[in-house]
C-alpha cells in the first residue's frame, strides 16, 4: 500500500470561522512567519471589526499544523441584467473607500520555512473555488511572489505598481554616527543647515504620544496638513474619509500601548513641523503617514529630511532592523534608503478567450504607446 506523504501541503476553506478561534490562530502562527506588520493580528483585527461582515477563511495544514491562512472578502458586481461576477480580494474589500487604509506587503499569513509551497497551494486553492470570469486580487504584494500562480494555469495582470524603499539598519550595528556618514556628502550638509536653522527659532524636539489622547490630539494637528497637501476630493486625503478615520481610530486604541504604533511630533519653539505617523514590529519600523507643515518658508528648511533623520537615529538606538518607507517615490526616500523593491496589485483569472483577446489588447496598446514614447523622445 502507498503511504500517504506527511509533508503534504492541503488547504480547506471556511465561511465566517468563529473570531474567538481566528484570533487565537492567527497569532500562533504568526511568529512563525515573516515580520510583517500589515499582516499582524493588530492590523487584521482592526480590518476586520471595522470593515468586514462577511469573510472567507482560507487555511493550509502541514503534517495536521496550520502553516497558512488568509482572509478573502468576496465583491459581487453584475454582468448583465442575469448575470454576476465575483472578485475575491486577499484581506481588502474591493470598496474604494475602505481600501484607502492601503494595505502594503500583502501576503497569505504563512510559516516562513515553507512559504513558496504553501502560497502556492493556497493560491491554486482560491482559483480552483471560483468559476469563469471571477478574479482572485491581491496586493499591493511583492512583485514576483506570485508569479508560480502561473504554475496552475491563471492569467495573471498587474493592475498598479510602485517602487518601495527602504533601510536596513543591522549595517550601522547600532551606531548613530555610522548611519549619519553613509549618507550623500549632499545630504548631510541639507539635514546639518537645516537643523541649524531651526534651532535658531529655537528647541527641535522629537515627542512620541504614549497615550491614546495623545495620539489623536497628534492626529488632529496632521489634519490640516495632510488635507492641504492630499486634497479634500474623493481619493485625496484619508482625513476626510470616515471609513479611514475609524480605522485609524481602532488601530490606535489598540495599538499605542504596547508601542506597534507610534506617532510623533516633530516641533521647533512649539510649532509643529511634522507629523510622522509609524507602525513598528519588534524588528522594523514602518513608515505609514506623514503631515508636513509648509508655512515655514526658509528655504533651508527640510522638514521630511529632518523629521526622518531624527526617527531613523531613534529606530536605531532602539534596536531595529529596517526603517521602511513603503511603496511611492519620494526624493527623501531615496536619500536615506539602501535598497528597493518593487510592489504591484494582481488579479488571477481563468483563462477564456474573451480574456486572452482583451489581454492581448491592454498589451499591444501598452506596445504601442511604449515606442511612440521613445520615437518622439
Amino acid at each position: 500500500m502507498a503511504m500517504r506523504n506527511i509533508e503534504t501541503i492541503t488547504c480547506e476553506m471556511f465561511l465566517n470561522p468563529n473570531k474567538e478561534w481566528l484570533a487565537e490562530t492567527w497569532q500562533n502562527l504568526q511568529p512563525c512567519a515573516e515580520d510583517n506588520v500589515f499582516l499582524s493580528w493588530l492590523w487584521i483585527s482592526s480590518w476586520l471589526d471595522c470593515f468586514v461582515d462577511d469573510f472567507i477563511l482560507v487555511e493550509a495544514r502541514q503534517n495536521n499544523r496550520i502553516v497558512g491562512l488568509g482572509i478573502l472578502i468576496k465583491k459581487t458586481s453584475l454582468l448583465s441584467a442575469c448575470a454576476q461576477r465575483g472578485d475575491y480580494y486577499l484581506h481588502r474589500t474591493g470598496d474604494e473607500s475602505k481600501d484607502q487604509i492601503w494595505i502594503e506587503y500583502n501576503d497569505f499569513l504563512m510559516d516562513k520555512k515553507h512559504e513558496i509551497q504553501i502560497r502556492k497551494c493556497m493560491a491554486s486553492k482560491v482559483l480552483h473555488m471560483i468559476k469563469k470570469r471571477e478574479s482572485f486580487i491581491v496586493g499591493a504584494s511583492f512583485v514576483n511572489d506570485f508569479d508560480k500562480v502561473h504554475q496552475i494555469g491563471a492569467l495573471q495582470r498587474v493592475t498598479w505598481r510602485t517602487t518601495a524603499y527602504g533601510l536596513d539598519l543591522s549595517v550601522f550595528k547600532g551606531d548613530v554616527d555610522a548611519f549619519r556618514m553613509s549618507l550623500s556628502k549632499s545630504a548631510r550638509y541639507q539635514i546639518k543647515r537645516s537643523i541649524q536653522r531651526y534651532e535658531e527659532l529655537g528647541e527641535l524636539k522629537l515627542e512620541t504620544a504614549s497615550t491614546i489622547k495623545m495620539a489623536m490630539d497628534f492626529l488632529e494637528i496632521a489634519k490640516p496638513y495632510h488635507i492641504s497637501r492630499w486634497g479634500s476630493s474623493k481619493g485625496g486625503s484619508g482625513f476626510i474619509n470616515p471609513d479611514f478615520v475609524a480605522f485609524h481610530t481602532t488601530l490606535i486604541e489598540r495599538g499605542i500601548k504596547n508601542g506597534s504604533v507610534q506617532i510623533h511630533r516633530i516641533s521647533v519653539n512649539k510649532e509643529t513641523i511634522a507629523i510622522i505617523y509609524n507602525l513598528e514590529t519588534s524588528d522594523q519600523a514602518y513608515f505609514y503617514l506623514s503631515a508636513i507643515n509648509y508655512s515655514m518658508t526658509n528655504s533651508h528648511f527640510k522638514p521630511g529630511l529632518v523629521s526622518h533623520y531624527l526617527l531613523i537615529q531613534k529606530a536605531i538606538v532602539d534596536g531595529k532592523l529596517t526603517y521602511d518607507f513603503m511603496g511611492g517615490a519620494a526624493r527623501y526616500k531615496s536619500t536615506f534608503a539602501n535598497h528597493e523593491s518593487n510592489l504591484a496589485v494582481y488579479k488571477f483569472q481563468h483563462p477564456h478567450l474573451l480574456l486572452t483577446v482583451e489581454n492581448f489588447s491592454r498589451n499591444l496598446k501598452h506596445r504601442l504607446q511604449s515606442k511612440s514614447s521613445y520615437d518622439y523622445s
